[in-house]
């Protein structure tokens, strides 16, 4: 089964991605997404404070600098793709 994650951006212009897990593979594909498993809302200036390891992605979270439609989800999300 697929595991869908919106990646949704809050600053005007700038595109949402989907990351879809299907069969073991990864893919991105541009937004929006139908349904999605789960919805990680953000700037894109916190997206890459977190990637480039400037800011913890439980802070971003606590802080509400992101937000995150179900908790439990983002923990697969996590699996999926460690830091």
């Amino acid at each position: 089964s697929a595991f869908t994650t919106l990646m949704a951006f809050t600053d005007p212009g700038v595109g949402d991605f989907i990351v879809e897990v299907k069969e073991g593979e990864a893919s991105i594909l541009p937004g929006p997404a139908q349904d999605p498993d789960l919805v990680i809302a953000q700037s894109a200036e916190t997206f890459e404070r977190i990637i480039r390891g400037i800011q913890p992605l439980p802070e971003a979270i606590q802080d509400g600098s992101m937000q995150v439609s179900d908790m439990g989800k983002m923990t697969a999300f996590g699996e999926l793709f460690p830091m």
